[in-house]
């Protein structure tokens, strides 16, 4: 059966890196992709719904998966 999202994650975003699973992993993966300035996908990278993928992603991320309010 199928399992339920991640409910830290109701948008489906924040699996940078693919892996299943919404961690630090994927934002050091963000950090590193936007320190060498690859394209990344909005649909999962783009945190904050701006339509960008910026640094502010990485930290609303870091935010999100630490339980911080920025």
């Amino acid at each position: 059966g199928q399992t339920d999202p991640d409910p830290s994650t109701p948008s489906g975003k924040g699996d940078v890196n693919g892996d299943g699973v919404v961690n630090l992993q994927d934002a050091i993966f963000l950090l590193n992709a936007l320190t060498a300035g690859e394209n990344l996908s909005a649909e999962v990278a783009d945190i904050n719904g701006d339509g960008m993928v910026t640094l502010q992603d990485a930290i609303g991320l870091l935010n999100q998966i630490t339980g911080g309010t920025g």
